[in-house]
């Protein structure tokens, strides 16, 4: 799974948007639904929907994409997920992990 461009908001640079393309901020709306809570996700919080604006980061993504970089990557945020960045490709396992873990609990 690739990304076209930056998802999120440069935590660093005054939360100013990335390129924020819609199908690129559904493909990580898709991951961090697919990722438990406890490591970084929104699965038990209900997970993440709404519209989705082309160039714009929803707060709740931003948050979101933030509260995963803390808890994974304890050094300061940048606010966005990187085209086949290594942040994405753990998000991927993760995700992946996630999805086995919760059938396991049924």
């Amino acid at each position: 799974m690739s990304l076209r461009a930056r998802v999120g908001r440069h935590a660093r640079q005054g939360e100013r948007q990335c390129q924020n393309f819609v199908r690129d901020q559904q493909t990580v709306i898709n991951l961090l639904n697919h990722i438990p809570d406890e490591i970084g996700g929104r699965r038990i919080a209900g997970g993440l929907d709404g519209p989705i604006k082309s160039g714009i980061c929803s707060d709740a993504l931003y948050r979101a994409i933030m509260r995963f970089e803390i808890m994974n990557y304890p050094r300061l945020p940048n606010g966005f997920i990187e085209p086949d960045g290594a942040m994405l490709k753990d998000m991927e396992k993760l995700a992946a992990w996630g999805d086995a873990y919760s059938t396991k609990k049924l």
